[in-house]
């Protein structure tokens, strides 16, 4: 399978599964960086796009979003909450079984990120370090979606 071929698989994949006529229609482009800006989805940043990829489905609903997570974290990622932070904060409620929104009221009304771990009975460390992980991850999904982008706006073929 073709790289292009596997990213596009990677990044439509929580698009698609709202669309019951996929076949027929296909991927949104705009998702892909292959439409124009005027198309994307209204709110949807890149960087929530990454973010939302790099947990599975049922770890958005696990934490209580259960609608598009693309959407909810460039929501999180627009009302000040860094990449880094947001990731930690998914993991804490992952593992603690607590909701990501009651996590983040906590974290703006000034909880440090260690003390959310700590009340979880979570090591904060080991968050940290899952989170330094995930961020590679965030990083990679960007990175190939802007290479995508930057290769379409050059003319150049898919490989």
């Amino acid at each position: 399978m073709s790289r292009a071929l596997m990213l596009v698989t990677l990044l439509a994949g929580p698009a698609l599964a709202h669309d019951s006529d996929f076949g027929a229609i296909g991927a949104d482009p705009s998702l892909m960086g292959h439409g124009n800006e005027d198309t994307r989805p209204k709110g949807l940043s890149r960087m929530g796009l990454a973010v939302s990829l790099v947990f599975d489905t049922t770890t958005w609903v696990a934490v209580g979003v259960s609608s598009d997570s693309a959407h909810a974290a460039t929501r999180f990622i627009k009302s000040g909450h860094y990449r880094l932070e947001l990731l930690q904060l998914v993991l804490i409620a992952q593992r603690s079984g607590g909701r990501l929104l009651d996590l983040t009221k906590k974290r703006g009304g000034g909880a440090t990120l260690r003390s959310l771990a700590e009340a979880a009975n979570l090591s904060y460390d080991e968050v940290y370090s899952d989170s330094e992980l995930l961020a590679k991850k965030v990083n990679w999904y960007l990175e190939s979606t802007e290479r995508v982008r930057s290769d379409r706006a050059n003319g150049k073929p898919r490989k």
